[in-house]
């Protein structure tokens, strides 16, 4: 697409926008409950999925009952990252409806959306790898590798995405 298409899509937007963007920016407590509700989401869902994916990354050592039982509990912490990710886009498409013309065209947006995306996809490896190791007790090697691949990636793709979010508040 050229540069007067997309400023055109852009601008377009961004008067689809207009009427939220003007209320959004109108009210302190709106600004306070949507940024509030997004920042909190996105922790308690680095939060959860921190501390699951440490418990993984230390698993393989630990006797096969513990690994069971912890690998049996994993889909509630799936849930529970869900749930708060869910709440982080809801307030994540808020707020970049209110600022269209500053969020859409800068670089750490979109590689925070990529790092989401990336979060996403390694989410589904995080989930199929965990089903293969309990699904075989004792699983094999390779199968632990793969979890604990997927465990890692998790841990820093929630860090990077923490510190972009970050970036986008500090840097115009």
């Amino acid at each position: 697409m050229s540069a007067a298409v997309l400023t055109e899509l852009l601008e377009a937007l961004a008067a689809l926008a207009q009427p939220w963007a003007e209320r959004y920016h109108a009210s302190d407590l709106l600004q306070f409950g949507v940024t509030a509700g997004h920042i909190a989401s996105v922790a308690l869902g680095a939060l959860v999925a921190l501390a699951a994916d440490r418990t993984l990354l230390r698993l393989r050592r630990r006797p096969p009952a513990v690994q069971q039982r912890v690998l049996a509990e994993l889909p509630r912490r799936h849930r529970q990252v869900v749930a708060a990710t869910t709440v982080a886009v809801l307030t994540g498409v808020l707020l970049l409806l209110s600022d269209v013309r500053t969020l859409l065209p800068s670089p750490a947006f979109a590689v925070k959306m990529l790092l989401f995306a990336l979060l996403l996809a390694n989410g589904a490896l995080l989930r199929e790898a965990a089903r293969r190791v309990r699904a075989q007790p004792p699983a094999e090697p390779q199968a632990w590798e793969r979890l604990e691949a997927a465990a890692l990636r998790s841990a820093g793709l929630w860090v990077a995405l923490v510190l972009f979010g970050l970036l986008l508040t500090t840097v115009d």
